[in-house]
């Protein structure tokens, strides 16, 4: 069998088709430079490159790309008739601008395209200029923050002081609360966003230095206001500070009261708590918010009292019971006064018991020999409400 060599199989081939074959790849850059604008200072920016293949040949080439850009593709190999996409890179590391060229090199030719960068030194748009630029803009990433930012409570050193939250505009109050009672000292606020050691949103300790003076304290007998309501000893009677000088039952139009002279007392009382029993039945009172000094006399009307009697007003509602023979008792935490069943003997004409002059004590009106039946006339009835007997038995 006859062998021809391949040269001549490759010439009766080409006579055969009637002319010589040539096969080639022709590559070109569908971009003919790429331009990196505003990009991101350690951020990677990203642009794209198409390369297309128009020759007759499967084609390869080398890909190269000069720093600091980078590129996803060291080489490429492209089918006749078809193209691809490669990625080129640039990762600033610097505000500096950035200049380069991409390279495809196919069949001892080089194809390329020039490359520009551009770094953004305030990306955040907030006007002012990164630290690393230059600038003074200690975080360029966020609007927010940046000298002449207002600072508010978000975590971030918004004015860019060096400090998070140092003087924000929305911090809260508060108040130090040295003694650890729950109660701060209003004249000792500071502002911070998240409440400070040792500090509360309350004002309102009068003594920052005792945590058993405060609003929730119990009031004590010892010259303190504990409980700061600007009033000292309040509620806490002691015996014989109020005395029971005058007991009307009720009768016809003049409705039960209870007059209570204020005795020898080192500081104004308040009738607040104070708790009135008529037998036993018991109501503490609210008071009426006043301060009574030495000699002053309250009256304590009945629930059906009008208001006033003889012109005098009531200062509280007794209990809804009648005054007679079943004892009177006035306590705070301890025995103030008290009047037993018994000692009072209540005339037929309306008329009330009053101490007699000169008897006005808190034990001497433990004695029935200390009352009498008053002839000062009411509206329907005898009484002095409102003042203590000057004369007992005759109205002269």
């Amino acid at each position: 069998m006859l062998r021809l060599p391949p040269i001549a199989l490759a010439l009766l081939t080409a006579c055969g088709s009637g002319a010589l074959a040539e096969s080639v790849g022709r590559l070109e850059l569908a971009e003919s430079s790429l331009t990196f604008e505003d990009s991101r200072h350690g951020r990677p920016n990203e642009r794209t490159v198409v390369i297309r293949n128009s020759g007759t040949a499967r084609t390869r080439a080398v890909v190269r790309v000069s720093q600091p850009f980078l590129t996803d593709a060291d080489s490429i190999t492209l089918s006749p008739d078809s193209e691809t996409t490669i990625s080129v890179f640039f990762l600033p590391d610097s505000y500096d601008p950035a200049d380069g060229t991409l390279t495809v090199r196919v069949d001892g030719r080089d194809l390329t395209a020039s490359l520009s960068a551009t770094v953004d030194s305030d990306w955040d748009d907030d006007g002012a200029i990164a630290e690393e630029a230059g600038g003074d803009d200690c975080d360029d990433d966020r609007p927010e923050v940046g000298p002449g930012q207002p600072e508010v409570c978000d975590g971030l050193d918004n004015d860019c002081s060096g400090v998070a939250d140092d003087n924000a505009v929305d911090a809260d109050t508060w108040f130090a609360d040295l003694d650890g009672d729950g109660f701060g000292d209003p004249d000792n606020p500071t502002t911070a966003c998240e409440v400070p050691a040792r500090h509360t949103a309350d004002a309102s300790d009068c003594d920052d230095g005792d945590r058993l003076v405060n609003p929730s304290a119990a009031e004590r007998s010892d010259g303190v206001d504990q409980d700061c309501d600007g009033r000292i000893d309040e509620h806490l009677l002691t015996a014989g500070s109020l005395v029971i000088s005058e007991v009307h039952p009720g009768e016809g139009a003049v409705p039960p009261y209870v007059e209570v002279l204020v005795g020898d007392v080192a500081a104004p009382v308040w009738l607040a708590g104070l708790e009135v029993s008529l037998g036993d039945v018991s109501i503490v009172l609210d008071g009426d918010g006043v301060g009574h000094p030495s000699g002053d006399v309250v009256v304590l009307c009945g629930t059906g009292s009008p208001g006033a009697i003889d012109g005098h007003p009531c200062e509280d509602l007794l209990p809804d019971a009648a005054i007679a023979d079943q004892g009177l008792r006035l306590r705070s935490e301890v025995l103030v006064d008290a009047v037993d069943a018994g000692v009072l003997s209540f005339s037929a004409d309306g008329s009330s018991e009053e101490l007699q002059p000169g008897l006005l004590d808190a034990t001497d009106n433990d004695e029935a020999a200390s009352w009498c039946s008053s002839t000062t006339p009411l509206v329907d009835g005898y009484g002095t409400p409102g003042e203590v007997a000057t004369h007992c038995g005759d109205d002269t």
